[in-house]
């Protein structure tokens, strides 16, 4: 979500352009995520003149997960530029792909883990919860373990 003086002017994807006509002067310019942003810019547009930004993650994409939870502000950033900027999508790195996947392996199991101790306490399936939550815990416990090797070896 693109917003300008704190109003929502448009949506932007990745790779796509978005094109805005707004009155001259001074304006704020911030990027939106779900609960994740951009620090907000102040840019000043001249009569006739036409300002671009360019938007790019805030740092390495195996840094994404931490962002979002430590720092909401670091995720994305929002950058003025002289000129219009032709980004090209590049694929995710092996090492990425990897700690993504533990990543939605921590949360799958996490919740898995929450739905059978609600089936176990309300006996629903009493007896699959059991089951479902031995292997759910053994996900969770490894996505953790791959997690926390990573980042070790990252810092």
């Amino acid at each position: 979500m693109v917003l300008i003086d704190d109003t929502e002017v448009g949506r932007v994807g990745r790779g796509q352009t978005l094109h805005l006509d707004v009155p001259s002067g001074a304006h704020q310019v911030q990027l939106k995520v779900d609960w994740c942003s951009s620090e907000p810019l102040v840019a000043v547009v001249e009569p006739g003149e036409t300002v671009f930004f360019a938007c790019c993650p805030g740092g390495a994409a195996s840094d994404g997960l931490r962002a979002v939870i430590d720092n909401k502000d670091d995720y994305i950033t929002l950058r003025q530029t002289p000129e219009p900027i032709v980004m090209a999508k590049s694929p995710l790195d092996r090492r990425t792909r990897f700690l993504l996947g533990a990543a939605f392996g921590f949360f799958g199991g996490g919740l898995t883990l929450i739905g059978a101790w609600i089936w176990r306490y309300t006996g629903v399936a009493s007896g699959a919860a059991d089951v479902v939550a031995g292997v759910s815990l053994a996900v969770v416990l490894a996505s953790m373990i791959v997690l926390w090797l990573c980042r070790r070896r990252v810092t």
